[in-house]
């Protein structure tokens, strides 16, 4: 368990109510960390329950019992198991929820290979989409549609840079156009958006309570600049923290999403040298028959002169 982490309640079952609350210190915490399992079979006298424990008085709970979910040595949680009268958990049941913490384990690893195997399929067809785009809005749309449809994230919108007004242009977003309100289309060097900070800073940020407008929310946004592209951002709706697996997704839609505004770009240049190069030679061989018109001409010119200068001779002799 790493420094600053906290284990947060996921699934609850039974008469009590859900605390977001998290555990840094308590029984939940020290599992997780010595990979063994805690029991507490007093909470009225033992305080190791800590940040639950009044909770679960309150709730009438007398005892409990946590497992720690770990599988090939990746921490999926913890398993906490409540009773209602003290000293309740024998070495018979201890067993047995330590079994069961094994089952669940096994469970989680196996669905979190599925959800891999399903991100990266994800990923993979975003991004040959990438490879036949021709616009920064088609772009847009189809890293929106990866983050939201695919990744399951909440809200995602793509900004690309417009060099000719120094601003930040949405061309991608989440949101259906009617929806739209609260959510700037156009961001400036005026703008105090955190969606233009960071885009002029080049840092990736995450600010709290404000939505893509830079107006209060509530809810995360996460901004992660695009290079000189642009900006990508992901909004978390229940203001809950992004997780690793979060952040190392969107940073990897990222690196795609620039990369194909780099090929974009390199082929909206190149098309343009072609054009330049078009236009150039039709240039060229608009000259060549004028050239060649003259040449014609002259040569006519010189053809008349020497024949009236042939025939002026021929009256002389």
């Amino acid at each position: 368990m790493g420094r600053g982490q906290r284990v947060l309640p996921e699934r609850v079952a039974g008469h009590g109510g859900r605390s977001r609350r998290g555990d840094r210190e308590g029984v939940g915490a020290t599992a997780l960390r010595t990979r063994t399992t805690q029991t507490v079979q007093s909470l009225q006298s033992d305080r190791s329950g800590e940040p639950w424990r009044e909770r679960a008085l309150e709730e009438g709970y007398a005892s409990a019992i946590t497992v720690p979910l770990v599988y090939d040595e990746v921490e999926y949680g913890v398993l906490t198991v409540y009773a209602d009268h003290e000293s309740a958990f024998d070495q018979r049941k201890i067993e047995v929820v330590d079994e069961l913490g094994e089952t669940i384990s096994h469970a989680i690893a196996a669905v979190r290979r599925k959800e891999r195997e399903r991100t990266l399929t994800a990923l993979q067809e975003s991004t040959r989409e990438l490879l036949h785009t021709e616009s920064h809005e088609e772009i847009g749309d189809i890293i929106v549609e990866t983050l939201t449809a695919d990744l399951g994230l909440d809200d995602a919108f793509v900004y690309s840079f417009d060099t000719a007004e120094n601003t930040l242009e949405l061309v991608g977003s989440s949101h259906h156009p009617g929806s739209m309100a609260g959510h700037l289309v156009s961001l400036g060097s005026d703008s105090e958006s955190p969606i233009w900070t960071g885009f002029v800073e080049g840092e990736e940020q995450v600010s709290q309570s404000l939505d893509p407008s830079g107006r209060n929310g509530e809810h995360r946004t996460m901004v992660v600049p695009l290079g000189d592209y642009g900006v990508l951002t992901v909004t978390s709706r229940d203001g809950v923290d992004f997780d690793e697996k979060t952040w190392n997704l969107v940073e990897l839609v990222a690196a795609t999403a620039e990369a194909a505004f780099d090929r974009v770009e390199n082929q909206t240049n190149l098309r343009e040298r072609d054009e330049l190069l078009q236009e150039q030679n039709q240039r060229l061989q608009r000259l060549n028959r004028i050239n060649t018109i003259i040449r014609e001409i002259d040569q006519g010119s010189s053809r008349r002169r020497r024949a009236r200068r042939s025939s002026a001779s021929s009256a002389t002799s």
